[in-house]
């Protein structure tokens, strides 16, 4: 018995002012969603910036983890709208300092929002440059 894989989709490239608009709805809707967790490899990432941050300027990992659980995330914009730069917060904060959580590092799932779905595929392929 043989099986065919299913055609892959290929998804374009989304622009930065399509990224920005998403971004930007997303943010503004001021919605929180359901957190399911950090894709692979990402806790140890953020686990080692924990290491890194000897002026406490961040929320440990785990404590953010946990919060996120508990409360849900949100998409802010960050400190430059116009880079189409954005982060997942916990839901309780507004605090883009010190809980940011890049969103290339949330886990896509299946049943979440699309929206959101799309803007944390734009920042996986906008992320190979960047370290955490």
């Amino acid at each position: 018995m043989s099986f065919e894989l299913p055609p892959v989709i290929e998804e374009p490239e989304m622009t930065i002012e399509e990224r920005v608009q998403l971004a930007r709805e997303l943010s503004e809707r001021q919605e929180t969603f359901p957190f399911h967790g950090l894709k692979e490899g990402s806790y140890e990432l953020l686990k080692t910036a924990d290491a890194e941050d000897v002026y406490g300027m961040t929320t440990p990992t785990d404590l953010l983890l946990a919060r996120c659980a508990k409360h849900g995330i949100k998409v802010v914009l960050g400190a430059h709208p116009e880079s189409g730069n954005a982060v997942a917060l916990p839901g309780d904060s507004d605090d883009v300092v010190a809980d940011a959580i890049r969103l290339e590092h949330l886990k896509l799932t299946v049943g979440m929002d699309p929206k959101l779905w799309m803007l944390i595929r734009a920042d996986l392929r906008n992320a190979a440059w960047r370290k955490v």
